[in-house]
């Protein structure tokens, strides 16, 4: 790998049916069925967004951009 080269990973965005609550992990440290086994996440959670970043902050703001985003196509 170059030196100028990033290293991304991915980032996923959990909601529960209600959208009421929300799971953001990196994808390789998250145990879905894990976490709802252990009642962290709703046993009904989807996938709601998946972000690829080169760190927890920027995959953060890319989130809020999206959300954003959603929230101004409904106004």
């Amino acid at each position: 790998m170059d030196k100028n080269e990033e290293i991304r990973r991915k980032y996923q965005v959990w909601s529960s049916p209600d959208k009421t609550e929300f799971t953001f992990s990196a994808a390789d440290q998250m145990n879905v069925k894990k976490d709802k086994e252990n009642g962290v996440m709703d046993n009904d959670a989807y996938l709601l967004h998946e972000i690829e970043a080169s760190n927890y902050e920027e995959a953060m703001s890319i989130y809020h951009l999206r959300v954003q985003g959603t929230t101004r196509q409904l106004m």
